[in-house]
């Protein structure tokens, strides 16, 4: 499997907590490199440094709905619940680039 180092990003939603930006349009971006994983949105700016993400996994709201991203991280002053969800994408193709990145994905 071929790695793709180069950063890219997407554009969706995120939730943290149970506080969501959802609404018309994207109002989130997620920027992924092989160093940092950073989400920038209406809810302010998040980083996380490769070290400290310890899980990416599908998320949803329902188990067949599977929509988002959740990023399991150990960066204290951030809520421990964050997810993001693309928007016109799909999960499993960032998913996949993460994977590719050497993320522990799950």
């Amino acid at each position: 499997m071929e790695t793709d180092s180069a950063e890219r990003q997407w554009v969706g939603n995120v939730c943290k907590g149970v506080i969501s930006t959802k609404g018309p349009g994207p109002r989130a971006k997620l920027v992924v490199s092989k160093e940092r994983m950073e989400l920038r949105g209406l809810m302010g700016r998040m980083e996380f440094r490769r070290e400290n993400v310890e899980r990416v996994e599908r998320a949803g709201f329902f188990p067949w709905l599977w929509m988002g991203i959740r990023i399991r991280h150990n960066v204290g002053e951030y809520p421990k619940r964050i997810m993001f969800c693309p928007w016109l994408s799909l999960s499993r193709n960032i998913l996949r680039h993460l994977e590719q990145l050497g993320y522990n994905v799950g």
